[in-house]
């Protein structure tokens, strides 16, 4: 899947960055005509992915550390935000998906109990 219109991403860790993300879409597509940044609405609030927890789970040689990853893990939760995305290619590029990450159906709660389909 390399576009799906507005369909919610839950983003964490270096994801949440977004001059990193603006950094590395320069370089990866620079003649882009709208930016990631311009074609994805934040959502406001805190959001979190119930049951998983933070890991470390590859090791990037480009950053020359650990990647980020989420991994189940019963009773605990990950803090994140969610991201309305429209062109889904720059963070396909950005984590190697399907090679290093790939995409899978969650649910996310917000502060106020209220869940997300992402």
């Amino acid at each position: 899947m390399s576009k799906t219109t507005d369909c919610l991403y839950f983003a964490y860790g270096s994801n949440l960055n977004l001059k990193d993300l603006g950094e590395f879409e320069r370089k990866k597509f620079p003649n882009r005509e709208k930016s990631f940044e311009d074609t994805t609405n934040i959502l406001d609030g805190f959001f979190f992915l119930p049951d998983y927890q933070l890991q470390f789970t590859y090791q990037s040689i480009k950053r020359e550390g650990g990647v980020l990853d989420v991994v189940p893990k019963l009773g605990h939760a990950v803090a994140g935000k969610l991201f309305e995305v429209e062109d889904w290619n720059l963070l396909d590029a950005k984590e190697g998906a399907p090679y290093v990450y790939e995409k899978i159906e969650i649910t996310v709660i917000d502060e106020n109990g209220k869940t997300f389909d992402a």
